[in-house]
């Protein structure tokens, strides 16, 4: 998968060091020097990721990460800032930035919360797909079921091994379902809370 991040700062020169270090890393990047810019690319691009300066020309970067979210829900954010008494203010907004940066910084700290973002968008994505594929056995099983239903009258009329056969088939097939989502999501909140 292509990542792509959008980097907003009204320093060009932190701009440009971070835009190079992104390249190398193979991100596709948007850079904006102001938030308007920012909104602009917001409205025409998709990226994963959003690195914003919180003092900005004409935007506060926590009120510019709400508006590019109007746009892009699933968007991490994470902030840059060059005054450390913010932070509180940062940490009570946690739930809409997934992190903050405090400058000066180099860029193996950027690509650390980078990359821990990332694999929170991969475990995202795998859960998303197990709970998929086990609506679908689900459904399956449904229509197991409902075919038995179906085959009842008959059923009455055959021997009874044939017809224990099938409640057998049945029985494993619920069983296999159940703990296929068991094994499958138990386990990765287990270590969400674990993260925690």
């Amino acid at each position: 998968m292509d990542y792509s991040i959008l980097i907003v700062d009204d320093e060009r020169s932190i701009l440009e060091t971070i835009e190079i270090g992104f390249n190398q890393k193979g991100f596709i990047v948007y850079t904006a020097l102001t938030g308007k810019a920012a909104l602009e690319i917001a409205r025409e691009k998709q990226f994963q990721f959003a690195l914003i300066d919180i003092r900005l020309p004409d935007f506060n970067g926590i009120e510019l990460s709400k508006k590019i979210k109007y746009y892009q829900p699933e968007l991490i954010t994470i902030l840059m800032t060059g005054y450390p008494g913010i932070k509180s203010a940062v940490d009570a907004l946690r739930e809409q930035v997934f992190d903050y940066l405090i400058k000066p910084f180099v860029f193996d700290q950027v690509l650390l919360v980078i990359e821990k973002a990332r694999k929170e968008i991969l475990t995202k994505q795998q859960r998303e797909q197990l709970e998929k594929k086990i609506a679908e056995l689900q459904a399956e099983n449904l229509q197991l079921k409902a075919m038995i239903r179906e085959l009842e009258p008959e059923l009455k009329h055959s021997k009874p091994a044939f017809h224990d056969k099938y409640r057998y088939i049945l029985k494993n097939i619920e069983s296999a379902i159940s703990v296929y989502s068991q094994s499958s999501l138990k386990p990765k909140q287990q270590e969400s809370d674990e993260d925690e």
